[in-house]
């Protein structure tokens, strides 16, 4: 096992689409501080979630399909040939 810096979590995109899909709905984000990642508790003041700027979510966006271009799709492409699937259990609440 390796680990992976923050810079390359930003860069990548990666911390945006964890903002996007799972935090900020929310009222959480992740922010980087330094050299560390900082979860941020905004829920008092945001009982509906946060959002992205514009500008923000372009940037996020771009970064995100670039990275799914050049790496994200063969990993994801792999998963799908070795388990079935993207994410774990994405579908099970949909099935009769």
């Amino acid at each position: 096992m390796k680990t992976v810096s923050r810079d390359f979590l930003k860069e990548s995109g990666i911390i945006f689409q964890i903002n996007r899909h799972i935090l900020h709905p929310l009222g959480f984000c992740i922010s980087a501080e330094g050299d560390t990642l900082v979860v941020e508790d905004h829920s008092d003041e945001n009982p509906a979630g946060l959002k992205f700027s514009d500008q923000e979510f372009e940037r996020g966006s771009a970064l995100f399909l670039e990275y799914m271009r050049e790496y994200g799709l063969r990993r994801m492409k792999l998963r799908v040939e070795k388990f079935g699937f993207i994410v774990q259990g994405e579908m099970a609440g949909m099935k009769k």
